[in-house]
């Protein structure tokens, strides 16, 4: 989850550094984005004085242009029919456990593993109607994908994905957990 709201918020300040001359930490920055009453709203998730590289850090899908490249097969597929004015995967696919599940990659740049695990974990599910309701443990990429990069200091989620299809990752639930073989080791951020 706090990956989410960090990109919303860099995406957002994005937006508005040209136009808002706030930084994104203050409270009248919150105050302008809720002002423009979108469809949700803004609040402090960290102190004023949070340096902005420390920010920066929790944003840890890393530049693929750094890093070894993997070939891409393109599938080419018609649509027939309207695509839908609105999507909501929880409403798609009620009977999969992981589509609802908020993930917390605490105080670690690893937001390239829980996205990941995420999706395959929502990927078997989808996959299997909801027959596999197997969540896929994030920390077992964090510390045992040796080309996925450098844990909490980033990472490359396409190597996740092929650490997936090549070695298979265990299962494994949030902090604390008992569900799976390898939780997440990091507290939840409070």
């Amino acid at each position: 989850m706090i990956a989410f709201e960090l990109l919303a918020l860099v995406a957002v300040s994005g937006v508005f550094s040209a136009s808002v001359p706030f930084h994104p930490l203050s409270d009248e920055f919150i105050d302008h984005i809720n002002s423009l009453q979108t469809t949700w709203k803004a609040g402090r998730n960290f102190p004023k004085d949070t340096p902005l590289s420390h920010i920066k850090r929790l944003l840890g899908a890393l530049d693929g242009k750094k890093h070894k490249t993997t070939s891409t097969e393109v599938h080419n597929i018609a649509v027939d029919g309207v695509i839908p004015e609105n999507f909501d995967a929880r409403e798609n696919w009620p009977e999969c456990e992981s589509i609802r599940m908020i993930r917390d990659q605490s105080d670690c740049g690893s937001c390239w593993a829980v996205a990941a695990a995420a999706a395959v974990s929502d990927r078997i599910c989808i996959y299997s109607y909801g027959a596999n309701q197997t969540i896929v443990s994030d920390e077992d990429l964090l510390s045992c994908c040796d080309d996925c990069g450098f844990g909490c200091d980033g990472g490359y989620s396409w190597e996740a994905w092929n650490y997936w299809k090549n070695d298979g990752i265990v299962s494994g639930g949030p902090y604390n957990s008992t569900r799976g073989c390898k939780a997440y080791s990091m507290q939840p951020c409070s």
